[in-house]
């Protein structure tokens, strides 16, 4: 799969990790879907998960006070409808930092998080790490 990218460049879809789960209705996921990647190379390493299962890991993890400013911002903008979340998100990915993250990541050391939830946590952590080592952009992008 390709497609452009911010520079006008064609990037092509790695999926490292499909972490999406089908509608117990429809069959597909239906709610919409989030991707997180890191581009090298014109090479997009990416992840993919269906919003419900995001909204129940950031509802695992966040045990504070509801959209406070301890929230990780990641988690803060998806509740809030603002920043890669928002209507104002670009439409070929939202920047995000690989502190961002981390913060979120924080969270789910030592959480009560079922299979799944672990799984998007290591998958996340992966690309994360290799975003870091290698300096690497990250971008999240929602359907």
């Amino acid at each position: 799969m390709t497609s452009a990218n911010r520079t006008g460049a064609a990037a092509d879809l790695a999926m490292v990790s499909d972490l999406t789960s089908p509608c117990h209705v429809c069959g597909i996921a239906c709610s919409g879907t989030v991707l997180i990647w890191l581009l090298r190379a014109g090479v997009r390493r990416a992840i993919r998960v269906d919003r419900p299962a995001l909204e129940e890991l950031f509802a695992a993890l966040w045990r504070g006070e509801p959209r406070s400013d301890a929230m990780p911002a990641l988690m803060r903008d998806y509740f809030e409808g603002t920043g890669w979340f928002g209507a104002e998100a670009p439409p070929d990915g939202t920047p995000i930092t690989y502190e961002a993250v981390a913060a979120l990541l924080a969270l789910a050391d030592g959480a009560a998080l079922d299979e799944h939830a672990r799984g998007v946590c290591a998958a996340l952590r992966g690309l994360a790490a290799d975003a870091d080592a290698t300096a690497a952009p990250l971008f999240i992008y929602y359907d």
